[in-house]
């Protein structure tokens, strides 16, 4: 029988090794009691982490940092938010299709085939949907990483999409794509995005 895929045994000591690359800072996170209830609003959250992390702007940190899990936040703590650098741009509808790359990312094909194709929708993202159908835009710009040389691979080998990667805003860059499919958002609107740059392209 021909063998479809391999299971290669992943040793504790390369877990433990991965547990620390994943490590972020419980500092830069929430505070939550013992059954995680959060103990801060986003604002409070922001005037106490703001000096942890002056580099990041206050929308990307009360967007990302404040409303997701430990889970989605420690996935790019191996590139040190510490060294990163936010840039706001404004991008047009067709450079989005057309030069980002990001209808090519795995989750947000993913994201886009399970609201639209499927005909799944939840609470969230149906007031994203909303939002786009009344404004022509999103609500809170998505935080990609700029990837140019198409050579950013995490520590697990999870190959990041080339020339931007999709840090924060799946759903809504999932919902964006559906709409415009349907000619429902124009080329020519524009739209905010944080664009994060590592080390070497600042």
């Amino acid at each position: 029988m021909e063998t479809l895929f391999t299971v290669h045994k992943i040793e504790s000591k390369d877990m433990e090794i991965m547990d620390n690359i994943y490590e972020i800072d419980k500092k830069y996170l929430p505070k939550h009691s013992k059954s995680d209830e959060c103990l801060e609003t986003a604002s409070e959250y922001y005037e106490r982490v703001k000096k942890l992390l002056p580099n990041i702007p206050e929308e990307a940190l009360k967007q990302f940092f404040y409303k997701h899990s430990i889970l989605d936040i420690g996935d790019y703590a191996w590139l040190d938010y510490r060294t990163l650098k936010f840039f706001q741009e404004n991008w047009t509808s067709s450079f989005i299709i057309t030069e980002s790359g990001i209808k090519n990312n795995d989750k947000v094909i993913i994201n886009k085939e399970n609201h639209f194709e499927l005909g799944y929708l939840t609470p969230r993202t149906e007031s994203i949907r909303d939002h786009l159908l009344k404004y022509h835009t999103w609500p809170g710009a998505p935080i990609l990483l700029y990837n140019p040389e198409d050579n950013i691979v995490s520590p697990s080998g999870y190959k990041y999409t080339s020339p931007y990667h999709p840090i924060d805003g799946n759903n809504r860059l999932a919902i964006f794509l559906s709409l415009y499919e349907n000619g429902q958002i124009k080329n020519d609107k524009k739209h905010l995005v944080w664009v994060v740059k590592t080390r070497e392209h600042q």
